[in-house]
């Protein structure tokens, strides 16, 4: 559509589609992991998986879903067990109950894969902030017995 000065519309090029698009910025960091889940795979009884829709959660938003909603860790122990801030523990958390609650509703199939993680050796211990530089707890405080041999507190 012509604009009113006359002058021709910018064009913008060809669309992109998803798979061309890159992130731009920063890369993601990645997000420790306690193991992977024993199932990655469920769909609705009775209905062959061919026919369903599927919604796939990465493994990074399963962890955050486990460790918050089945262990009842807080955001910030969930955060400092992944080696992530607070608020990415939330974002992947909103995501994940999103991607799970349209599952239900909509009856699709859930896989959980992908994501951006590396599998932890040894799980963290709640209340070690190991990976944000220092620990925000004493050794004492906090009880961590994690392998860090360049530990500060706060004190």
């Amino acid at each position: 559509m012509p604009r009113r000065d006359g002058a021709e519309p910018l064009s913008h090029g060809p669309a992109l589609s998803s798979r061309t698009c890159r992130r731009v910025g920063r890369p993601r960091q990645e997000r420790c992991v306690a193991g992977l889940p024993p199932v990655g795979f469920f769909k609705p009884a009775g209905i062959p998986a061919r026919l369903l829709k599927r919604v796939t959660i990465g493994v990074d938003e399963f962890e955050a879903m486990r460790l918050v909603d089945g262990r009842g860790l807080s955001h910030e122990d969930a955060a400092a067990a992944m080696h992530i801030s607070r608020q990415t523990v939330g974002r992947m958390l909103e995501a994940g109950r999103a991607k799970v609650v349209q599952a239900f509703s909509e009856g699709c199939a859930i896989a959980i894969e992908g994501g951006v993680f590396r599998l932890e050796s040894r799980p963290r211990e709640a209340g070690c902030q190991r990976g944000f530089g220092r620990h925000r707890r004493s050794r004492a405080e906090s009880g961590c017995t994690c392998p860090n041999k360049e530990i500060e507190s706060d004190e």
